[in-house]
């Protein structure tokens, strides 16, 4: 059995309750813009077919199945809650059992995140009437608070996110991204799939 299949069968067992769904854009889907490992660079970009998608950062980009996995419960706040801001604790509990990384090193999901605030992407696809291009601002502006039991990002989110989940987004199982963390080639694949299901 292919990889493909393995995915379409999760799809296929994708009728579980909102609350086990997080969401992404369409538009990000197809070919997702960031590293699968760790860089320094602030620049990347893949392409699939007639798509090229870009990221760029003022700092080093996210990368890897944690970005992606935050990156999906950012859009699944502005999905289900209208959520223009969002505070995150890295270090709470609650936040931590809701994305699934109780044991997960904060330190690094707080790189990621200020990674992630910093990122924007560029998705240029090729057609017969020519070139179209959109962007994705994911941060409008980012504060962070650390102190000594706590670290707190205050996020405001771009108008351009916004509007690419909530203009057309996929559904995507969290259960399945969360398994899936240490391996976002398989999160890549599996979010092509869902866009096409």
């Amino acid at each position: 059995m292919s990889q493909g299949e393995r995915i379409f069968m999760y799809i296929d067992k994708g009728d579980e309750e909102t609350i086990n769904k997080w969401r992404l854009p369409s538009i990000l889907c197809d070919c997702f813009p960031l590293p699968t490992a760790a860089v320094t660079t602030e620049f990347f970009d893949r392409c699939f077919g007639t798509l090229t998608a870009s990221a760029i950062s003022t700092s080093s980009l996210p990368y890897g199945g944690m970005a992606r996995i935050l990156i999906a419960w950012l859009a699944s706040k502005v999905y289900y809650e209208r959520a223009h801001e969002v505070s995150i604790n890295v270090f709470g509990s609650e936040f931590l059992e809701e994305i699934g990384f109780q044991f997960w090193d904060r330190h690094e999901i707080a790189e990621q995140m200020e990674r992630i605030s910093k990122t924007s992407f560029f998705i240029v696809r090729e057609g017969a009437a020519g070139k179209e291009t959109n962007t994705i601002v994911l941060a409008k502006n980012m504060r962070r608070e650390k102190r000594r039991d706590s670290d707190i990002f205050y996020i405001s989110l771009h108008k351009s996110f916004i509007d690419a989940v909530q203009k057309d987004s996929v559904a995507v199982l969290a259960s399945l991204m969360r398994y899936k963390s240490n391996d976002p080639v398989f999160i890549d694949t599996y979010m092509r799939l869902a866009l096409s299901k």
